[in-house]
């Protein structure tokens, strides 16, 4: 997991426990390693356990916990799809919309869509900005999250420095 999948995790849980709804689209993670991974961020159990299904009595204890409270239904739903093209991950986000509250969608990462197609960044760009007028949501590159960023911070953020002029929509990418 790069450091802009972690940040981008944790800003999305952050998010969803704001009641933003999230939909998180992973083109290199599973659903299931993804889930792996915030659930031992949130319990304190190693991932690594997790995944080999390697964990004692204690930790156990510590995921069912995890698993029975009442804040473990926050609105993120998670998409792995390595071969997603833009017109599939448009769709996909539309229809998440239309059926539930959704607020903010996560491309981890950009570059790896990119490959997909082989289209120049700009097409996603514009197609990112249009799924933003028209469904009234953010759409974020991993590569755009910092670790400590809120999901007001970082929208907030953003928008300072694109209206200073210090970055320009989209810098992080080449």
């Amino acid at each position: 997991m790069t450091a802009y999948t972690d940040a981008a995790l944790d800003f999305a849980i952050k998010a969803a426990k704001e009641d933003k709804g999230v939909a998180y689209f992973s083109l290199d993670d599973s659903k299931h390693q993804l889930c792996n991974r915030i659930l031992g961020k949130a319990s304190g159990v190693p991932f690594e356990r997790i995944e080999k299904v390697d964990i004692n009595q204690k930790e156990f204890e510590k995921l069912q916990k995890l698993a029975n409270s009442p804040n473990f239904d926050d609105p993120l739903w998670f998409y792995d799809a390595p071969n997603l093209t833009l017109d599939q991950f448009s769709e996909r986000v539309r229809k998440r919309a239309q059926e539930q509250d959704l607020k903010l969608v996560i491309v981890d990462s950009v570059e790896l869509l990119q490959k997909v197609e082989g289209h120049e960044m700009v097409e996603y760009i514009m197609a990112f900005d249009d799924l933003e007028k028209e469904l009234g949501i953010k759409v974020l590159g991993s590569e755009e999250i910092e670790p400590h960023d809120s999901f007001e911070e970082g929208i907030r953020k953003g928008l300072e420095e694109v209206k200073s002029g210090q970055v320009e929509p989209y810098e992080f990418i080449s």
